[in-house]
């Protein structure tokens, strides 16, 4: 989820349905960006993005295997939804980031 003010997103998240903070990534001097709670015993169970407009980002899916997530592929595909990023095009950090410029 995108959010203008994630710090108190996060927040709301941990005291209100005792969630728990996994980690957090940082871009340079953009600092932290994107948060990641969880409610379960995996890494994370969604992420909080520093940006506005408050939105949703992107979704995760757990498949069976590769041909299940082939056949999901080629129907979105069909119906003219451009994958974006996704298995193969998805790690922490491998998006462009602008040159913040020296530090002051």
């Amino acid at each position: 989820m995108n959010s203008p003010t994630p710090e108190a997103t996060v927040a709301w998240y941990i005291r209100h349905l005792g969630f728990r903070l996994s980690d957090t990534m940082c871009l340079g001097c953009r600092g932290e960006v994107i948060w990641f709670p969880r409610c379960n015993t995996f890494h994370h169970s969604f992420g909080i993005v520093r940006g506005p407009p408050a939105a949703f980002h992107h979704a995760s899916f757990e498949m069976r295997g590769i041909d299940e997530f082939m056949r999901g592929t080629g129907r979105m595909g069909r119906m003219g939804i451009e994958r974006l990023w996704g298995p193969g095009q998805h790690r922490a950090g491998d998006t462009p980031v602008e040159e913040c410029g020296p530090a002051p």
